[in-house]
């Protein structure tokens, strides 16, 4: 049987992923912890998952525009945790065989992929996601492991929106749960 563990550091949105989980029968499936991902947990073990899945904050602090709710803040700002922290908490608790995936910015790819090094973990698969199909990729989701890859893949691009309020066919079927993301 598969089981999930959830961490987040802020009180508020701890006790909504819990109520989440038990509002929607996923008790003993799924918890949710109340901590610091950076700090041991018996929860927590080391080397006892195969996919460690993070949101990390986009932006270093500093960057860009602050934002007065103290809760945004550190959701959206490196202002509890570094990328390399993420990486750092991934690979101790990662399984020999386990993945990291997460999304991050275009503009600190460089860094995603020195972080990953940092922590031996081997990049697997690179995909750009484009709010539409004619502008930028304002994210990127990343894929690494602790064994190396054969080589690592450059997935299509993933178009969100097809056009204003429409989601893209790929999206649809996303969130429809018809294909894996």
């Amino acid at each position: 049987m598969r089981h999930g563990v959830g961490v987040e550091i802020q009180r508020d949105l701890w006790e909504i992923a819990r109520r989440n989980i038990e509002e929607n029968g996923f008790e003993g499936v799924l918890a949710a912890v109340h901590g610091d991902f950076r700090e041991p947990h018996p929860e927590l073990p080391p080397g006892a998952f195969d996919l460690v899945v993070s949101n990390p904050p986009f932006r270093r602090l500093g960057e860009g525009r602050r934002n007065p709710d103290p809760q945004k803040e550190i959701a959206r700002h490196e202002a509890r945790c570094k990328l390399a922290d993420v990486f750092g908490a991934a690979v101790r608790t990662l399984s020999a065989q386990g993945r990291f995936s997460m999304i991050g910015r275009p503009e600190r790819l460089a860094e995603i992929l020195s972080c990953a090094s940092a922590a031996l973990i081997f990049p697997e698969r690179l995909r750009f996601v484009h709010p539409y199909a004619d502008r930028p990729a304002n994210l990127v989701l990343f894929i690494g492991n602790r064994r190396r890859p054969p080589e690592l893949s450059v997935l299509p691009p993933l178009t969100v929106y097809a056009s204003s309020g429409r989601y893209h066919p790929e999206m649809e079927r996303i969130y429809r749960g018809l294909i894996p993301p």
